[in-house]
């Protein structure tokens, strides 16, 4: 019972001044002389790596889609491990190809040169957004903002105590007094 896989491989730039279609031709009739059928290679270009793999920065990449018996996996692994030329491969389970496939439209084994570029997760995204949003219709108008409710006024503040009244003292001057020294005072303005 064979399974579906995807194979992602990164291959030396440097030595693969072609493309790599050729080592493609002879990955496809590994997974033959297996097995196993290929349903699509796609080229996904040069491509600068995230961290260094044997010193190397850039590499090719192909993804790969086949279906193979789950005990020969291994094999093709082994395969290729200790090949100089292949930075990266890395084979998954898959379950479902025409979710993760970038271009599904493709024959398999088509030319890197003949599609052009491939568009990146991100601009497929982008694209699809694109389409939804011209298809969509305008969202509705915002509520207009409530009016605020009419400002309260401030509370009321107990008027200012007014200071006793001050007292002359014996040069002429004003001085202040406080209410008990008031009481205390004999009234001298009487008389």
């Amino acid at each position: 019972m064979s399974k579906k896989y995807e194979a992602v491989i990164i291959l030396d730039d440097q030595m693969h001044e072609d493309g790599g279609t050729v080592f493609i031709e002879t990955f496809t009739s590994a997974v033959g002389e297996l097995g196993g059928t290929i349903d699509k290679n796609e080229s996904m270009g040069r491509r600068q790596l995230a961290y260094p793999i044997r010193k190397k920065t850039s590499g090719v990449y192909w993804h790969s889609f086949m279906q193979l018996a789950p005990d020969t996996v291994s094999a093709l692994r082994e395969r290729y491990s200790l090949d100089q030329t292949i930075l990266r491969l890395e084979v998954f389970i898959n379950e479902r190809p025409e979710r993760y496939s970038l271009k599904p439209d493709l024959p398999p084994n088509a030319s890197p040169a003949a599609d052009g570029p491939t568009p990146t997760v991100t601009q497929i995204a982008e694209r699809e957004a694109e389409a939804q949003a011209v298809t969509a219709p305008p969202p509705p108008a915002p509520p207009p903002p409530a009016t605020p409710p009419p400002a309260t006024p401030p509370p009321a503040t107990p008027p200012p105590a007014t200071p006793p009244p001050a007292a002359e003292t014996e040069e002429g001057d004003l001085k202040e007094m406080t209410i008990s020294e008031m009481e205390k005072k004999p009234d001298t303005d009487k008389a």
